[in-house]
């Protein structure tokens, strides 16, 4: 596994691309996550934290078409991460607009205490760690957001080492 971490505009994807490229003309798989993609194992891109209260009555409003949302819903304790913008996608656009909203208000990046998202990112991380060990293939990620930066007091390189 390779991890590019940088601030933004460090070249993260340009080399991550790069990387990726002299593997594959050696004929070493991997796959390659960038910033914003929807699937990388380890962001939160387009995902919200929403107590499952207020999920349950979302469903109970927008019965009729939950059932696009709900194969992107996880549940966390209390909470329920819904992966909205790829439940939009693969309902293309199927979504009513209000619901979209209701969900997106939730959104982790703006919505959850520094704790919680804290909590959420090391286990995403070590989630993620775990997944990656078990794969043949290198994977090779850009990213700017590590749980290093902004949870230092809850989790060290190590807390995240010991998954590996």
């Amino acid at each position: 596994m390779v991890i590019v971490e940088g601030i933004p505009g460090s070249e993260k994807a340009t080399l991550s691309r790069y990387t990726h490229d002299i593997l594959n003309i050696h004929k070493m798989e991997s796959e390659l996550f960038l910033e914003g993609n929807l699937l990388h194992p380890a962001d939160f891109e387009s995902v919200a934290c929403m107590p499952n209260q207020e999920l349950d009555k979302l469903r109970s409003i927008y019965f009729d078409v939950f059932h696009y949302v709900d194969p992107f819903v996880s549940m966390y304790g209390n909470d329920s991460l819904i992966a909205y913008e790829l439940a939009n996608q693969s309902a293309q656009n199927g979504i009513p607009s209000s619901l979209y909203e209701e969900i997106r208000r939730y959104e982790i990046y703006d919505g959850v205490s520094v704790e919680k998202y804290c909590d959420l990112m090391i286990k995403r991380w070590k989630s993620f760690v775990k997944v990656q060990r078990e794969k043949e293939n290198m994977m090779i990620s850009a990213y700017s957001t590590s749980p290093y930066f902004y949870c230092p007091t809850k989790c060290s390189r190590s807390s995240i080492k010991q998954s590996f």
